[in-house]
């Protein structure tokens, strides 16, 4: 991973050029929570957010994925793996960047994942570090040690 920095009056720009070559996929929020899906070019993009509901592995990691067909009379198993299109994943958390390592750590460990291993090559992570989050988490954390002490 490397670090680069952009200043904030150039971002949406940015964004939008990248549209024309990649999916571009962000925290959005729908029904007072956020979840991660798909932008559309000219969408301004929610950079400082609150936990989502669903972290941004389920682009990794989805829910269900077919992954190999068996031929009953050949007896031959064949894997599938999906053409994923290139896709950047916006406004990902410090913890989930850190769980992504993790999750690298793992599926590459041993047998690799190949299923695993085609979505993270086609995948760039950008992310934000938001202060306030790390407060209000704090705050929370203290309210919940105070009324467990007391």
């Amino acid at each position: 991973m490397s670090l680069k920095i952009l200043p904030k009056h150039l971002f949406q720009a940015w964004v939008d050029r990248l549209h024309t070559t990649h999916r571009i996929v962000a925290p959005k929020e729908e029904y007072g929570q956020y979840i991660y899906g798909a932008v559309e070019a000219g969408e301004v993009i929610t950079l400082q957010y609150p936990t989502s509901v669903l972290p941004p592995k389920k682009y990794l990691l989805p829910p269900r994925e077919e992954l190999f067909s068996f031929n009953a009379k050949t007896m031959e198993m064949n894997p599938i793996i999906e053409d994923i299109p290139p896709t950047i994943i916006f406004a990902v958390h410090t913890c989930d960047m850190h769980s992504l390592m993790l999750l690298d750590k793992i599926h590459n460990t041993g047998y690799a994942d190949q299923h695993y291993q085609a979505r993270r090559d086609k995948t760039v992570w950008v992310s934000v570090e938001w202060s306030m989050r790390f407060a209000r988490a704090w705050e929370r954390f203290r309210f919940l040690s105070s009324s467990i002490f007391t």
